[in-house]
């Protein structure tokens, strides 16, 4: 009962180059990467503005895994998204970029540690595109997170960090990891309908 987009980000899916399996595959630096989730939140954002000139006047957002990072960063700062439902999203990425099992992070811990950046500035290179910059409280009461309690891709800290920074809203907590959480997708696929419909109905 609601109109949906499924949108493919940059150099993730079927926008990635014939054979390549993950941004990782490319090799990219850690500016790459930065820039490319930019152009990720931006393409999100631009796609909310285009709606609104189709005539939607409601427009949600729901993000999961990585997607869930982008999502949580355009909602915080995009004036046309009036709820979201972020599901396995995380905080503070320079954490994630050093302890997550996640291969683009084994790829970035490598890079920095080949180029010799020290650790501690990592945090300021990964600003823009870090979510917990963008979390606004104000907007708790629209907002639903999903999180994993034995996620080691985004690491559960990482999402109680990023769940506090957004002013505590609804939380639904599964006792699964990043994949086995799919067990749970009938009931969580209810909850996540059943948020939309209050807020988009």
């Amino acid at each position: 009962g609601i109109d949906a987009v499924d949108m493919e980000l940059p150099l993730r899916g079927r926008r990635l180059p014939p054979a390549v399996n993950g941004l990782e595959d490319l090799h990219p630096s850690l500016d790459m990467v930065v820039k490319t989730f930019q152009q990720s939140v931006e393409e999100v954002c631009s796609l909310a503005t285009t709606l609104v000139g189709e005539g939607y006047q409601k427009i949600g957002i729901c993000g999961i895994s990585i997607g869930a990072l982008f999502a949580s960063i355009a909602f915080g700062t995009g004036e046309r998204l009036q709820c979201a439902c972020l599901t396995m999203a995380g905080g503070n990425v320079a954490a994630l970029i050093q302890k997550s099992r996640d291969a683009l992070a084994a790829h970035l811990r490598g890079y920095i540690e080949e180029k010799g950046i020290p650790w501690d500035t990592v945090p300021e290179i990964v600003k823009p595109v870090d979510p917990l910059n963008f979390a606004d409280p104000s907007k708790k009461d629209s907002l639903l997170m999903i999180t994993a309690t034995r996620d080691r891709i985004i690491r559960h800290e990482e999402a109680e960090q990023l769940w506090k920074a957004w002013g505590m809203p609804r939380k639904i907590e599964v006792r699964a990891n990043h994949y086995s959480i799919l067990k749970n997708a009938p009931y969580l696929l209810r909850e996540a309908h059943a948020h939309f419909l209050r807020h988009l109905g």
